[in-house]
């Protein structure tokens, strides 16, 4: 293979691994990677109740393929109910940063699912790509109801391993689920301390 199809193989599936660049953004860039979990004590707020919703009209696919079309692509737990699987992945992952906050002023956070990408399997085994996670988020004041910051989109898509790297991960126990729950605790922490003061 000469320099030139080979370059456009390459290009070609790194685009196609996981999620495509063009369409995973939504127009917006992703939370950036990490909090300052320094910061999550001097935080006015108190997560009272994080209420997760993944919608059923999302669609799933099971299909095997660098790039599977459907709203809901998660091959980690057997074949099932995709939609619980995936709201106990959300759940535990945002829980975990949303746990951490003691401030005074208790509040409420809803989140709706519009996209969770993990990998296939040929994509985790391969070329790895992007594990493309987006969802909508509404605060509320948790004594009174009132809308307090509505809703909002938030790109949570961060790189995931694939080959090798990948196969030594789960070898240490850093699973698809793992990881993805240590990005949404990250996310629900960024996001907690950027909301401006009560």
């Amino acid at each position: 293979m000469t320099a030139r199809p080979f370059i456009l193989v390459a290009v070609l599936l790194s685009t196609v691994a996981g999620c495509t660049k063009i369409d995973r953004n939504f127009g917006m860039a992703p939370v950036p990677m990490e909090a300052r979990e320094d910061l999550v004590p001097l935080s006015p707020y108190r997560v009272e109740h994080v209420h997760v919703e993944v919608p059923r009209d999302l669609s799933v696919s099971e299909r095997d393929s660098y790039f599977p079309r459907g709203d809901i692509v998660w091959r980690e737990d057997r074949f099932g109910d995709r939609y619980e699987q995936v709201y106990e992945v959300v759940h535990t992952g945002l829980h975990l940063g949303a746990d951490e906050f003691s401030g005074d002023f208790p509040i409420v956070v809803d989140v709706r699912v519009r996209r969770f990408h993990a990998l296939s399997e040929k994509a985790r085994y391969s070329v790895g790509g992007i594990y493309n996670i987006l969802f909508d988020m509404q605060v509320s004041d948790a004594v009174s109801g009132e809308v307090l910051f509505p809703w909002y989109a938030v790109n949570a898509e961060f790189a995931a391993n694939g080959g090798r790297a990948a196969m030594a991960e789960e070898l240490q126990g850093y699973t698809q689920r793992v990881r993805i729950q240590d990005r949404l605790k990250y996310v629900m922490q960024y996001e907690i301390l950027n909301l401006p003061d009560p």
